[in-house]
């Protein structure tokens, strides 16, 4: 066994760790970018509309929360019990 940042690993899953490290660098710097799919979503006459349920999305959400793919209501249901 060796030592990695103060923590024991077996040097055959050395890569699995490399590969963990990556993943979780990566998930942060997407975290970073701004999200460009209401762009897409207004282009496509898509925006303002609720993906989950289809009912329009009300102007004081999409002003408040100019990237809402979702209504209120289907917005609380996804936080509570996940995506459909």
């Amino acid at each position: 066994m060796r030592r990695l940042g103060g923590k024991a690993y077996r040097p055959q899953l050395a890569p699995v760790l490399h590969i963990e490290e990556a993943r979780e660098r990566l998930e942060r710097m997407l975290g970073r970018i701004p999200d460009w799919s209401a762009l897409t979503r207004l282009q496509s006459g898509e925006y303002g509309v609720c993906a989950e349920c289809g009912t329009s999305i009300p102007p004081q959400r999409l002003l408040a929360v100019p990237d809402a793919t979702t209504c209120v209501t289907c917005q609380g249901r996804l936080e509570r019990v996940g995506p459909r």
